[in-house]
Parts: C-alpha cells; structure tokens; sequence
C-alpha cells in the first residue's frame, strides 16, 4: 500500500493473473451477448479453483488428491486471493463493481487439468415492488 497515493500496489504476477482473468471474462460476455450488471442488480459468484497436483508427494497422496479425498493446502492455494482477484477483474465487465456481489462461494480443488471455473448469477430487483412491499409490512406492523 503506498502511504502517498493511497493505492494499493498489484505485484506483476497477481496483475497478470488479473489481466488474463478480464480477457477471459470479455471474450465469454461478448460472445454470449451479455450485458453487464446494473449496479442495482445484487450478484452471485461461486468459484473452484482447480489446482494442480504436486508432483512431489506419494503416489498415495497423488491418488488421494484426484479423487478429492484431500483439498489443496498452503499458500499456493490460498482461496480468498483466488478470489479477490478474480472478483477484481471482472469489475466493470462482469458487473459494474464487485460491491454488488451479495453471496460469493469458494472453493480449491486438485485437478489433472489446473484451471478455474466461475459462476455469476444476477438477479433483477424491482424497486418498485421492494418499496411496496416494504409499505405492506410497515403497516401491517402498526
């Protein structure tokens, strides 16, 4: 963080990473003729994060990784940085900021083919039908 410009600094691997991660979510919201989130629209984003398996452990530990009988571990693995930069990227292409994301689901997982999949949902609220609804309950509370 720097004191001067009250930025944070992105090392040039999580940049990159983050870089990627928007491409990828452009191409997918082009070629699906998606619009992005309004920001009134509250949105849901689960992730796996697909990591690969050691190449250094037991053939026990390999085969227990593929068949998930145990999750990836350590820092490479750190789940919530997997999806702070992923939530990063997608602002402005995905949704107009990830403020809007209400329900976010994580999760690591060992795969011979490391990879990341995510899953948006957006939901429509009429503020219309939010206000009279609220007006219902208001006076059935009197």
């Amino acid at each position: 963080f720097n004191s001067f410009t009250k930025r944070a600094h992105d090392p040039k691997e999580s940049a990159e990473y983050k870089s990627n991660v928007r491409a990828m979510a452009t191409v997918a919201v082009l070629e699906n003729n998606w619009n992005i989130c309004h920001r009134d629209m509250p949105v849901e984003v689960n992730i796996i994060s697909y990591r690969p398996i050691p190449t250094s452990v037991p053939i026990w530990k390999k085969n227990a990784a593929i068949h998930g009988l145990i999750p990836p571990l350590g820092r490479n693995a750190d789940i919530d940085n997997v999806m702070k930069g992923i939530l990063d990227a997608m602002n402005g292409v995905v949704y107009e900021d990830d403020c809007q994301v209400f329900k976010l689901t994580g999760e690591s997982r060992y795969s011979d083919v490391p990879r990341v999949e995510i899953e948006v949902e957006a939901y429509f609220v009429s503020i219309g039908d939010v206000k009279a609804k609220c007006s219902e309950l208001a006076k059935k509370n009197k």
